[in-house]
């Protein structure tokens, strides 16, 4: 127990249920748990905002035995943000099983992901922009095209007319 104690690891272990039957030092200093009480679930030693979406992984047929383990991000932070993963995978003590929570501080890679996505929507936000400019212009230079195709086949025609009204002139001069 001393090992466990001692190690940077942030270590929980409950029954199948949530309960806690153990925390190390590591993870009461990151979670702010002071004293762990036995006897009450892991959910409880969480902010309100928090809890249901822990106490929904112990909810339920205990995926984790057939999966071998779930992972579960929680957002602690309120007036600055901080975000841990938990890994939860069962283990066997004795005749029963038994859950070992990993708990990791994820506040900056979790940032780092935040802004990321903020800038893809950003950038996806001016490419879409962009290519709506683009067709635009496309429709519009199509517009000039036809047009300009159009005022082509007037002045052929109208070149046509002054040929024939020339032909016409002279015809008439001669005779």
């Amino acid at each position: 127990m001393s090992l466990i104690n001692n190690t940077t690891a942030s270590l929980i272990t409950s029954d199948l249920n949530g309960v806690v039957e153990s925390a190390n030092l590591s993870a009461r200093k990151l979670l702010k748990l002071g004293e762990v009480n036995e006897s009450y679930p892991i959910w409880e030693y969480f902010p309100e905002s928090c809890r249901d979406q822990l106490k929904k992984v112990f909810d339920g047929s205990h995926l984790w035995i057939e999966l071998g383990k779930i992972h579960v991000t929680l957002s602690l932070g309120d007036e600055k943000p901080k975000y841990v993963r938990f890994d939860i995978r069962p283990f066997a003590h004795g005749a029963e099983y038994k859950l070992i929570m990993t708990i990791t501080d994820v506040t900056h890679q979790e940032m780092t992901t935040r802004t990321l996505e903020s800038r893809v929507l950003e950038k996806t936000q001016d490419l879409l922009l962009k290519n709506q400019q683009l067709e635009n212009e496309i429709e519009e230079r199509i517009r000039t095209e036809d047009n300009l195709k159009k005022t082509q086949d007037e002045l052929i025609q109208a070149a046509k007319m002054a040929v024939v009204g020339q032909t016409m002139t002279s015809l008439a001069h001669e005779l």
